[in-house]
């Protein structure tokens, strides 16, 4: 709307937010698409977006595309951490990175980078830091399996910097195996996102899984489970991927594997056999409930 009727105007009708400019004084203005479902941290990104815009990019003369990589680079490093449940392609920031100046180009670069290097711990999702850097590792992939991205420079780059992503690498432990036996018990964390297993009083895992695998497993362990023996074997299966298996009294087995695993085709498809995204080897506190602190309170 505007008194002049004479002024240009913009609808905001399917718009997030715009940012202008009156007299060099920076204004900005939210659309109704900033209302997201899905939860206020959604809101609160698109809102950063334009003030962003407005706190840098008044007046500043380089192009579009320039200024829209350092914004889209700054909202990812700021909120990627709180969303990534939502599996953001992140489409924006992929294809601006595309159109950008080399130096610019850099610029992003080195931030994403550090980011993945020393990713924060997030409040909104509950996710410590190896939870956020494994799902850093799975958009990578993703980005290179989605026809639109998979060839982008940003892909390529990222992949250059920082080797060619294997979920939650650095959480695997390298270099041997671990097998532990002794009563075991199996919970799901509240926010869903991972199972949490002890074993004995000497080694306990935090398993990342995927929502759709977590209402399978979920099933399975609506409340922490004990079990009075059993065994769980931990390790590398052939880098850089890992495996936990847990072999109950009964004879029961659960398996967890990283994609890539070599597991046959059977095996993959078997009960109680399923795919994580990451693992966490803690040295063991003596109870579940133990894990569960450590693992909401870890940095």
């Amino acid at each position: 709307y505007s008194a002049n009727p004479e002024a240009s105007t913009r609808s905001l009708a399917t718009n997030f937010g715009y940012y202008f400019t009156v007299k060099g004084v920076a204004y900005v203005v939210l659309g109704p698409a900033a209302l997201d479902p899905r939860g206020p941290v959604f809101t609160r990104l698109s809102s950063g977006h334009e003030l962003f815009h407005a706190e840098h990019h008044v007046g500043d003369p380089r192009p579009l595309e320039d200024r829209e990589l350092e914004t889209w680079t700054a909202m990812f490093v700021n909120y990627f951490h709180d969303i990534h449940p939502f599996r953001q392609r992140w489409a924006p920031m992929v294809s601006y990175y595309e159109q950008a100046n080399p130096v610019e180009q850099k610029i992003a670069l080195d931030k994403l980078v550090a980011y993945y290097r020393a990713p924060p711990a997030s409040v909104e999702t509950k996710s410590d830091s190896a939870a956020v850097g494994a799902a850093f590792t799975d958009w990578v992939a993703r980005r290179k399996k989605d026809a639109e991205t998979s060839s982008s420079k940003l892909v390529r780059d990222l992949e250059a910097a920082i080797g060619s992503p294997a979920p939650a690498r650095e959480a695997v432990r390298r270099g041997g195996t671990v097998e532990v036996s002794g009563p075991v018990r199996i919970a799901t964390r509240p926010d869903g996102q991972r199972l949490l297993i002890s074993v004995g009083d000497t080694d306990a895992y935090s398993v990342i899984l995927s929502n759709a695998v977590m209402i399978d497993a979920g099933d399975w362990f609506q409340s922490p489970v004990t079990f009075p023996s059993g065994r769980v074997h931990f390790g590398e299966t052939g880098a850089p991927f890992g495996r936990l298996t847990v072999t109950l009294e009964n004879g029961r087995r659960l398996t967890f594997y990283m994609a890539g695993d070599d597991l046959s085709a059977a095996d993959r498809k078997a009960n109680d056999t399923w795919e994580a995204r990451g693992f966490a080897h803690y040295p063991a506190p003596k109870h579940l409930d133990a894990l569960e602190k450590m693992v909401f309170a870890q940095k």
